[in-house]
């Protein structure tokens, strides 16, 4: 199951403030369409049945206090 969970390809965009927007493809083959919006709303299509680490990890870096 791990190697259904690894990224063979992405692209991401930020916008302005701590938007960012983009895609990833898993090695499995499945594409995962999100975008983390300035309140820090996640909108993801694809796997909608859970947020994959590598965006709650970009969400993370978004939204830290440190």
């Amino acid at each position: 199951m791990e190697n259904t969970l690894e990224i063979k390809t992405k692209k991401l965009q930020f916008g302005i403030g701590n938007e960012v927007k983009g895609w990833f493809k898993l090695t499995n083959g499945e594409r995962t369409n999100f975008k983390i919006n300035n309140d820090g709303e996640i909108i993801q299509s694809g796997n909608e049945k859970e947020v994959h680490p590598f965006i709650i990890n970009l969400y993370e870096m978004l939204f830290s206090q440190e």
